[in-house]
């Protein structure tokens, strides 16, 4: 393995300290590395590679820092960094640069800038030029764990970050008021992160945590439940390492029993921070997989009044019940928001309802309110089990009442209507005079009451 290092140290506490080295994409090599463990440009979330790693930090008297990070295409064959071209620029496809500012042993800041550069042939980086920059304030609670409040831009670095964000402070605004009209152009304000405190004390110990949450890969046949974990490698699952990148937290567990010392051997999983209750010691930080605490009985409470909370009192928990506030109500099989018990098809997400109970849901039924009919296959108005003609619109069956009612309109409006191919549908007399090409005209002045037949006439 070829590894470089420097350090330059001076009587009153300052120093430089450099370093060249592979980054390896073992999750096992007791490093949490971008690029190595995870990748955050868009799609790239498991495309991992090995790579040169360059770092470096001068740190002065006064506890001020400036950092710098470069990463580098790996020569597989001789393990260091691979030049094409006698030009090391023309491998390098992310760097990065931090300012860290001691404000006092309870606070300090830091302000960073980054570059994802792409590579044609290296699928692992960015597709398109990914730069940004984050300013983050640091501040240490009485239980010792340090909290961020982060504010980001991304995809550009157009905003003075550290200047309008110092001038907001000094012009008395508190973090959490700083919005977009104080700093415009950010992408995110004031968001409360975690730090590596939280996974280890100040004397190196495990912090001890206690997580309320419903995710399945901690609970016992689903229901939620509190168990005491820690942050260290294996504390929350068997085998996984829960990595901190400054503020980002990432979990990365195996995909088998023994896995090997490489990346494709485990899954990735971003933890997503909603927010912090605190107050004193006490601490409750809301996850993407549960809700941590310091305090067991704060914990139990909150699994007791939160997670096992069965709102509607209608036997099913609020995490399984679809419908919290619906005592009638707990599952809908098809997603169609409608609750089994009251969907009449619960397994038909087009379909909730059948008004007329003919089997037939009301979305699809042509005649919601007759159970005789639901289907109109030449959308004439009749439904098919009465229409004789059921594929032909312009055919129909109407009787002597009908007849008679078309009739009166033409003798009230003085106007004349003509009805072709009339047939005797039945063996009954027709009292009407059909012309020789067998049609009927009902002329102004036709009588309805003189229009006689038993049984029905098809008009088409």
């Amino acid at each position: 393995m070829n590894v470089l290092f420097y350090l330059s140290s001076n009587l009153d506490g300052s120093y430089v300290f450099e370093k060249a080295e592979p980054a390896w994409a073992n999750p096992q090599d007791g490093k949490f590395q971008e690029y190595a463990d995870f990748n955050f440009n868009d799609g790239k979330w498991d495309d991992l590679t090995s790579y040169w790693d360059y770092y470096r930090k001068e740190v002065q008297s006064n506890g001020d820092a400036s950092e710098l990070g470069k990463r580098s295409v790996l020569d597989e064959e001789r393990n260091v960094m691979l030049v094409v071209d006698n030009d090391p620029q023309n491998t390098l496809f992310q760097e990065w640069r931090a300012e860290s500012t001691q404000i006092s042993d309870e606070k300090w800041t830091k302000f960073v800038q980054w570059e994802h550069y792409p590579l044609t042939d290296y699928p692992f980086t960015a597709d398109s030029l990914n730069i940004g920059q984050a300013y983050r304030i640091y501040q240490k609670q009485s239980n010792g764990l340090r909290i961020a409040t982060s504010f980001d831009e991304w995809g550009s670095q157009d905003v003075d970050l550290r200047l309008e964000i110092e001038n907001a402070i000094n012009g008395g605004a508190a973090l959490e008021d700083i919005d977009s009209e104080l700093v415009p152009g950010l992408n995110r304000y004031g968001k409360k992160l975690p730090t590596e405190t939280f996974k280890y004390d100040q004397s190196g110990q495990p912090v001890q945590w206690y997580l309320a949450t419903d995710d399945q890969r901690f609970t016992e046949g689903g229901d939620p439940l509190m168990l005491p974990v820690t942050l260290e490698n294996g504390g929350l699952l068997p085998g996984s390492i829960l990595g901190f990148n400054d503020v980002d937290v990432v979990l990365v567990a195996p995909t088998i029993e023994n896995p090997w010392g490489w990346y494709n051997a485990y899954y990735r999983e971003g933890i997503e921070t909603f927010g912090f209750e605190h107050e004193g010691a006490a601490i409750a930080w809301n996850t993407s997989i549960g809700r941590f605490f310091l305090d067991e009985g704060e914990a139990q409470n909150y699994l007791d009044t939160v997670l096992l909370r069965d709102s509607d009192d209608d036997g099913y928990y609020d995490f399984e019940d679809e419908f919290p506030n619906d005592p009638n109500e707990w599952i809908d099989s098809d997603g169609d928001t409608v609750g089994d018990n009251g969907d009449a098809f619960p397994s038909d997400d087009s379909e909730w309802l059948d008004s007329d109970g003919d089997g037939y849901g009301d979305n699809s039924d042509a005649f919601p309110q007759d159970r005789n009919e639901w289907l109109d296959s030449d959308e004439d108005g009749i439904g098919d089990n009465a229409d004789e003609y059921p594929y032909d619109p312009n055919a129909q069956n109407i009787t002597l009442n009908e007849l008679k009612a078309r009739a009166q309109l033409v003798y009230d409006h003085e106007t004349s209507v003509t009805y072709s191919e009339i047939k005797v549908t039945s063996d009954e007399a027709l009292y009407l005079t059909l012309q020789e090409d067998e049609t009927l005209t009902l002329s102004s002045g036709s009588d309805p009451e003189k229009l006689r037949i038993q049984g029905k006439l098809t008009v088409k």
